[in-house]
């Protein structure tokens, strides 16, 4: 609480009445609805609304005073005082830039000149800003320096990263977030700052103590009205720099030396085309995988690699480097971060897979600039593989027009094909928008476009026609979840779209078609179908086929129809309708007509899959199959390898969780004859399941990730009998294959024996690839293996004991450590699997996708022990809602005392709340759970949502017939509630 007096002193404002200095001010707000009593209300004009027209608003919600702007004859004033007598008002004779910039100065003072205690990086210009404001927060983090950031992407304020809602937030909120960052320890903070809030001086009360300029292109005409008013607006940024601040202008671009014509800070000028400059950077090589460049300033000379591609890119990373030597790196820490940023979101955002044998982007470019600097840097990565560059964008309604034929022709200019589309039409028509963007492109250029206002039917339809080795570039939205669309009355609607989930639907849906096979190959007809199964064929033997399918939804144009048989479908009843969607033939046992295709007859079509996965495993003679299985980690462990091994090799890994007698041949029948490798998933509910599964797959390397007490209740001996089953996965091991399996399972040690084929790896001090110094870090976990260190983006022991495997395995496949390290980078954990949600005033932890014991107690000693999740970084409390295990037979009451007697003995006092949900006490009575709800229905989810606070951190886990990821929207909800009322 702050005096007003305190709060307005030497600026140039009166008070009225005089005498009102004394007012205590608890709380500064632009927002009428959020005044509070004791509040000071400034009243500003912004770009659609006047302030002084709420006032009335504050003063019912308990505002205390007003700044505002003095009236002239032109805005007579109100009885404001008349109306409101306890409410004083601080005039301002300026006009609302000066209110605005008034309010900003007062907003730093009330929270106490949070900027002059951390130290801010001011970032500005068209095209960059989240990109560099990205790069220092996380160089700085990387070298141990705690370190904030408000941006267009997120707002991390030391302790909780949040999603931002415009790239600047308003001057009370800015200083307000850099109280936080105080208060959480931060010494420095990046901060994006865009020309409206360099207009609207919503900075002018911050101390900026480096200032970035990027670039200036040709945007946001339809506010600025001028490329020469919308270059003022930038170099406000430079004008506020103190004498000992410093200006880190980007010298190869013309409109840098405007930026700095009345800054009195240091000015160090920075270029990538070799022009003068105070410190410079030269690309050496660029792919996929990220950018190499020399870096040269004031720390020396160093080669660096990072992740981000693109010669823009290494602009920005030289002027990001700039700016953390200045905030004290050393080159040996700026050289190490680089190695290990990971990109914005929405920034050359990759969503493909290693195995997609294409690269597809997510990317903000919303200007001609900056679609053409990132086509420009994809195409030597399209070159290299001798691919093409698609490119699908659009332009948003209601805004700056003459920049629309600019985007066509940059954009047909950088790629080979152009799907034009819509972005945010808002209320204008996206077939008008789309006509002024074709209109800057010529003939040639209009016949390389295809247009569809649909965005989500073209975002699938490039990603159709792209072939391997193709680049394909979404840009516009970047990270974007939401699209706004005219409502047919003159207004709005915002819909949910997010252009990577559409665009990862579109790769699954690609790659679940079950691969389009073009092979020339004899297996791929239908006389070599039917010898293959063994089947008879009443039709054309040399009748060619493209694939396999077992779902009418997923048919693709001259595939094979396996008519499956389930305890609850029969697909003998959609022969038709496949017949109809393009199937060249079938496989069937039981009548089915006459579909008017060649038919193969078959004793079971179940059998016959797994024949045909079996003999086109046979063929495949070039290809390494790795086949992994293990009680828990299946799917992540397969992730893992499929992305180590992409950096250099050329294969796929199974869709999905494909593991089963279904699953397996369906993966091995995607597979193409030139595919360097494949790693296949293998999993089993019950003896005698893993052995087909092995026969299919004939492995060259057997992977066994763990062994625990997952669907033990169809086991009689236990978790030995599990390890038996697991173990059959070698039991059809290729000529000269190896078995990579855990070293800390006993059980698996007794079945294996003294197998020499056998390579332990695990954390017991007899493994043959020993894994020690095992730590949380801020992307994930380190671990070394034969004294080499590893980091994986996933948090928790058994991830890294998962990332050993895949080391192992990527090393019996000739990769050095160097690429491994790179391609455990580039690993996307699957989706709940300790999955960190941030919402606002409350995380979550999903690793709700399955449970038993042991993945059970991993979970919940990473959420206890963890330092991310520890409830001294969320500022609350540590919820933990478990789900019942299931699939535990008659030893479920013994399971669930298992997890009762962890949390009691080993995490005593580190819950400090428990919930349980399903049948039985499921130990709720032995931990001391105050909470158990039988089902999760829709009461007992509003009431465990009531129970979570702002700050806390909740994990769900649980086996994924209680679904409790249904918790997350109510958990979502009551985030804003928290975040609101906050």
């Amino acid at each position: 609480m702050t005096r007003l007096d305190d709060l307005i002193a030497g600026l140039p404002v009166t008070l009225d009445p005089p005498d009102a200095g004394s007012i205590r001010i608890c709380d500064i707000t632009e927002d009428s609805r959020t005044a509070m009593p004791g509040s000071l209300f400034i009243a500003r004009s912004g770009g659609t609304h006047d302030g002084t027209r709420f006032i009335a608003d504050a003063a019912t919600g308990g505002a205390v005073a007003v700044l505002r702007k003095r009236h002239t004859s032109a805005t007579p004033a109100p009885a404001q005082n008349d109306v409101f007598p306890d409410m004083a008002t601080v005039w301002s004779s300026g006009d609302d830039r000066d209110v605005a910039r008034i309010g900003a100065i007062i907003a730093e003072r009330f929270y106490a000149s949070p900027s002059s205690s951390v130290r801010v990086v001011g970032v500005t210009g068209t095209n960059g800003k989240s990109t560099i404001a990205h790069m220092v927060h996380r160089l700085l983090k990387h070298a141990g320096v705690s370190a904030g950031l408000i941006g267009t992407v997120e707002i991390d304020d030391g302790r909780e990263v949040s999603k931002a809602t415009m790239t600047t937030p308003p001057a009370t909120e800015m200083s307000y977030l850099l109280s936080n960052m105080r208060e959480h320890g931060c010494a420095a903070a990046a901060i994006e700052i865009s020309s409206h809030a360099l207009d609207q001086r919503r900075a002018d009360g911050i101390r900026v103590e480096i200032g970035v300029f990027t670039n200036l292109t040709g945007d946001h005409l339809d506010y600025h009205k001028s490329t020469e008013e919308y270059a003022r607006c930038k170099a406000h940024l430079f004008e506020m720099l103190p004498e000992d601040g410093l200006a880190v202008v980007n010298a190869d671009d013309p409109w840098h030396a405007r930026m700095i014509e009345n800054c009195a800070a240091q000015i160090i000028r920075t270029s990538i085309t070799g022009a003068d400059a105070d410190a410079r950077a030269r690309l050496l090589t660029v792919s996929a995988q990220g950018t190499r460049a020399e870096y040269a300033g004031p720390w020396g000379t160093f080669e660096a690699t990072s992740p981000f591609i693109g010669e823009h890119n290494v602009s920005n990373t030289l002027q990001a480097l700039v700016c953390a030597h200045r905030l004290g790196l050393s080159p040996t820490q700026m050289e190490r971060g680089l190695a290990r940023l990971t990109t914005p979101a929405g920034r050359l955002e990759c969503v493909s897979e290693p195995g997609d044998g294409m690269l597809v982007l997510v990317d903000y470019a919303h200007s001609d600039d900056s679609i053409a600097h990132a086509l420009a840097s994809v195409r030597p990565v399209a070159e290299q593989v001798q691919g093409r560059v698609i490119c699908v964008f659009g332009c948003g309604g209601d805004r700056d027009k003459t920049k629309r034929p600019r985007m066509g022709r940059a954009a047909a200019t950088g790629a080979d094909i152009v799907f034009i589309t819509s972005d945010n039409p808002r209320t204008e028509r996206p077939s008008a928008i789309i006509d002024e963007i074709r209109a800057g492109m010529t003939p040639e250029m209009l016949s390389r476009s295809r247009v569809d206002a649909d965005r989500r039917r073209a975002i699938v339809a490039a990603i159709s026609e792209a072939k391997k080795g193709d680049v394909v570039v979404i840009a516009g939205k970047g990270h974007e979840d939401y699209q706004i669309l005219p409502n047919g009355s003159g207004g709005t609607e915002r819909i949910h779209f997010d252009d990577r989930e559409e665009a990862r639907r579109a790769l699954e849906v690609r790659r679940s078609a079950i691969v389009e096979m073009k092979h020339t190959h004899d297996f791929w007809t239908t006389g070599g179908i039917a010898r293959a199964t063994g089947g008879e064929l009443t039709g054309d033997p040399a009748v060619r086929l493209t694939g396999v399918c077992t779902d009418t939804r997923s048919i693709t144009p001259g595939c094979v129809f396996v008519a499956l048989v389930g305890e609850r479908f029969d697909a003998h009843n959609f022969v038709r309708d496949a017949v109809q969607k393009g199937a060249a033939c079938v496989v069937v046992h039981n009548d089915a007509g006459d579909p008017a295709v060649p038919v193969i007859r078959v004793r079971d079509t179940g059998a016959a899959l797994m024949d045909m996965g079996a003999a086109w495993r046979r063929e495949l003679t070039r290809t390494r199959v790795i086949a992994v299985t293990g009680s828990n980690g299946k799917t992540t462990t397969c992730r893992m390898i499929d992305a180590v091994l992409g950096v250099s090799l050329t294969g796929r890994a199974s869709i999905k969780s494909f593991n089963n007698a279904i699953g397996v041949p369906l993966t091995v029948l995607g597979a193409k004859e030139t595919d360097d490798y494949l790693v296949a998933e293998a999993g089993m509910n019950a003896p005698g399941e893993m052995d087909p599964l092995s026969r299919v797959l004939t492995p060259d390397i057997a992977v066994i990730s763990s062994i625990g007490r997952a669907h033990i209740g169809a086991f009689p001996d236990g978790v030995l009998g599990i390890a038996r089953e697991k173990a059959q996965l070698a039991a059809h091991l290729a000529p000269g294959g190896v078995i990579v399996a855990t070293a800390d399972s006993p059980e698996l040690r007794e079945v294996l024996g003294n197998d020499p084929r056998v390579v332990w790896v695990g954390e017991a001090d007899d493994s043959d690839v020993r894994v020690v110094g095992i730590e949380p870090t801020e992307p994930g976990t380190t671990f070394r293996a034969d004294d080499q260190a590893f980091t994986v983006p996933a948090p928790g022991r058994h991830n890294a004991l998962n990332a050993a495997l895949a080391v192992v395995v990527a090393r019996r496949t000739g990769l050095g450590d160097d690429a491994i390290r790179q391609g455990l980078a580039r690993f996307i954990p699957p989706p709940m699997r300790l999955q960190h949600l941030h919402l606002g005033g409350v995380t979550v932890v999903n690793d709700a996708y399955n449970a038993n014991p042991d993945s059970m107690i991993a979970a919940l000693r990473h959420f206890a022990e963890s330092p991310v999740t520890t409830a001294e970084h969320g500022g609350g409390r540590r919820v933990a809602v478990l789900g019942q295990m299931l699939e535990m037979g008659e030893h479920s009451d013994a399971m669930h005392q298992v997890v009762a007697r962890f949390l009691r003995d080993e995490l005593r006092g580190k819950i400090d709340l428990l919930v349980t949900v399903g049948t039985g006490d499921g130990g709720a009575r032995v931990t001391g759970a105050v909470h158990h709800f039988d089902s999760l229905d829709d009461a007992a989810i509003s009431a465990i949502a009531s129970m979570v606070k702002a700050g806390d951190t909740v994990l769900l886990k649980g086996s994924r017939g209680v679904g409790l990821e249904r918790l997350i929207p109510a958990l979502e909800a009551k985030a804003r509630c928290c975040t609101t009322s906050g």
